[in-house]
């Protein structure tokens, strides 16, 4: 195995990360609400400090994502263009795959020929939070507190939210037929992981809305019927964003097939274009 006999499947991997890289809409709507939180309970000249940085941070969000993907994939590019092997080569071992990151990191060693140290994988969460310090600094002036808020928050958004990329990146690659038979953890239970650590930390408002009962109901794994342009494609309930209120649902191959807010789920629950596969038994109804 080499890269160059799988150059296609890694440009395909290569447009999964961009597009996940490209939804930074978690990090800056929560460093807006963090920063406003700050400001009215700070003193006059801090609170000021604060209001700059909002506005810095909306007037180059655009700027900012470009540079942070620009970044990250010089690093993915570098990985699969640096063809000079380990030495000495490192050995694959399959006990050591035990989730998602390590999974990934398993299948890209294989399809580019030969082992290489985990800590030189082009998408782990210290790599992508050096390109993020690195995109911040260029477009974004802000110092100190502010800024250690900012890094702070967005390692928080990457540990919640990378996992997700490295399950569609995987799942990709099964579909490709790349190591179909490895054993790990799937990501069902990252809806688990962003609730308990966004319990703590998310900012309540009046604009909260309560879940319906349909919602609450709604499992991890659950199968429904979507009723879109395809008649009758099943999908899978992935996971929920506390941080975003997004509800993902996965096709069959692992990749996603609706992204929808709150509302916009309960609008598709009731003009019957998503329909829940469930037992008499099962929670929904």
């Amino acid at each position: 195995m080499s890269y160059k006999e799988h150059k296609d499947l890694v440009i395909h991997c290569r447009q999964i990360v961009i597009r996940h890289i490209s939804d930074c809409s978690a990090f800056f709507k929560r460093m807006d609400d963090l920063l406003f939180q700050n400001a009215n309970d700070a003193a006059e000249e801090e609170r000021k400090a604060y209001f700059f940085a909002m506005r810095q941070l909306r007037a180059h969000e655009t700027q900012f994502t470009e540079g942070l993907i620009e970044r990250v994939l010089a690093c993915f590019d570098q990985y699969w263009t640096d063809t000079v092997a380990a030495d000495p080569p490192i050995k694959l071992n399959r006990r050591e795959v035990n989730d998602e990151y390590s999974a990934l990191h398993y299948r890209f060693s294989y399809l580019l020929g030969y082992a290489v140290p985990v800590d030189k994988q082009p998408l782990s969460v210290e790599m992508l939070s050096t390109c993020f310090k690195q995109s911040l600094a260029r477009f974004v002036n802000i110092d100190g507190s502010i800024k250690t808020l900012a890094y702070q928050q967005f390692n928080r958004t990457v540990q919640l939210y990378s996992n997700q990329m490295y399950h569609n990146l995987n799942q990709h690659l099964i579909k490709q037929k790349v190591l179909t038979n490895l054993r790990y953890k799937q990501v069902e239970q990252l809806d688990d992981i962003v609730a308990a650590h966004t319990a703590k930390e998310i900012i309540n408002t009046d604009r909260t809305v309560k879940p319906t009962t349909r919602l609450k109901q709604l499992q991890i794994g659950n199968r429904l019927i979507y009723s879109d342009i395809d008649p009758n494609q099943t999908v899978f309930f992935a996971w929920h964003s506390t941080l975003t209120g997004r509800y993902i649902f996965n096709d069959q191959q692992g990749e996603s097939a609706i992204d929808v807010s709150q509302a916009e789920l309960l609008d598709l629950f009731k003009h019957g274009l998503l329909t829940p596969l469930a037992k008499p038994t099962e929670k929904i109804t």
